[in-house]
């Protein structure tokens, strides 16, 4: 896999541009979370993915193009793993409450 690297400082982005290999008989294949892993490889600070892309050779398609944003002011590049959510509360039990039924109509 041939993976070109273009900074373009004036429109602030990155273009990433990859080539699989014309063999067939070797798996070739590139998705985005292998070109940001690349990315991270040569300390390149990138943000969100402007345009994705995916190349398999098998599948006939053997060039892709990345964009992603230029982000020279982040000090973490982007974030790996799970995001870590807030626990959720503790479902409380209604066993003893009073539940009183409310009607539009008028009681009698």
């Amino acid at each position: 896999m041939n993976i070109t690297i273009t900074e373009n400082k004036k429109n602030n982005t990155v273009v990433v541009q990859a080539t699989a290999d014309g063999d067939i008989t070797k798996k070739d294949a590139a998705s985005t979370g292998t070109i940001e892993a690349h990315l991270r490889e040569n300390n390149i600070k990138f943000g969100k993915c402007l345009k994705n892309d995916s190349v398999c050779n098998r599948n006939g398609k053997m060039n892709g193009e990345w964009v992603f944003e230029l982000d020279n002011n982040k000090k973490i590049v982007v974030p790996v793993g799970k995001k870590v959510d807030k626990p959720t509360p503790p479902v409380v039990s209604s066993k003893g409450a009073k539940r009183t039924r409310k009607s539009s109509k008028a009681q009698r």
